[in-house]
């Protein structure tokens, strides 16, 4: 039996800041934050050719980290994060929800019952991005590539030179 625990962290716009922040990071760009946080996920499983993208966000729930409701990831936003990543080794492919993402047939771990996406992919749902007092923003994620293999966490981005990167982690760290 596998407890698939499903984390993410910021989504489609920057959600509300929850700290009570009336000056929360002004430079923003959704699409630059999540393409660093899911090109940084893809080195979890650097062999997965397919990455299979949640359309809804959905935030880590614990004490250490903000949340903030599942929101739609708008077409416009994910036109944007694939155009980012246009040049990696992986193709992106958009899901309305995570059991929409086809199963490989032909992958012998099916037969053992495993939940593999198609290609060896792996399907990663995002949360929302929640911007943080000091500039930075705190993304989480949930990323599986089978029954039982599977990360969450919640990253913390910065900005240096007008990108976006992933500088470290935050709060608990569930790995199966």
């Amino acid at each position: 039996m596998v407890l698939l625990l499903l984390l993410a962290g910021s989504g489609c716009t920057a959600a509300q800041n929850t700290n009570d922040d009336p000056n929360p990071a002004e430079n923003i760009d959704d699409a630059q934050i999540y393409a660093a946080a899911i090109r940084e996920i893809h080195s979890f499983a650097r062999s997965s050719d397919l990455v299979y993208l949640v359309t809804t966000t959905e935030d880590l729930v614990n004490a250490d980290t903000p949340t903030a409701p599942s929101q739609k990831v708008p077409a416009e936003l994910q036109e944007a994060i694939t155009a980012k990543l246009a040049g990696e080794r992986y193709e992106l492919i958009w899901i309305e929800a995570f059991d929409d993402a086809p199963i490989g047939p032909t992958n012998p771990k099916i037969a053992e019952g495993w939940h593999i996406a198609e290609g060896d992919g792996i399907i990663i749902t995002l949360g929302n991005i929640h911007p943080q007092d000091d500039g930075s923003v705190q993304l989480s994620f949930w990323m599986t590539c089978a029954d039982v293999c599977g990360v969450g966490k919640t990253y913390v981005l910065n900005e240096y030179s007008n990108n976006w990167h992933v500088t470290g982690s935050v709060g608990p760290e569930i790995a199966s």
